[in-house]
């Protein structure tokens, strides 16, 4: 809920804002922590984002599940 007050805060009305998902690794945007070696994935990071969908896309509607 942190993201959804941060943009509320920001000045984006809260009845414009549908959902908020923790997608976890099971999305077609996390990447792998290891690489093939093991080693730290230096883009491991940008799994701590937020993506932001228009709730009417393709995407959205699938992981609403509508």
């Amino acid at each position: 809920m942190a993201v959804k007050e941060l943009l509320c805060d920001l000045g984006v009305p809260s009845d414009q804002i549908v959902a908020v998902l923790g997608l976890g690794y099971e999305n077609k945007w996390h990447l792998p922590d290891v690489d093939a070696d093991g080693g730290l994935n230096e883009n491991a990071p940008k799994n701590r984002s937020v993506i932001i969908l228009d709730a009417g896309s393709k995407d959205a509607l699938q992981l609403l599940g509508s």
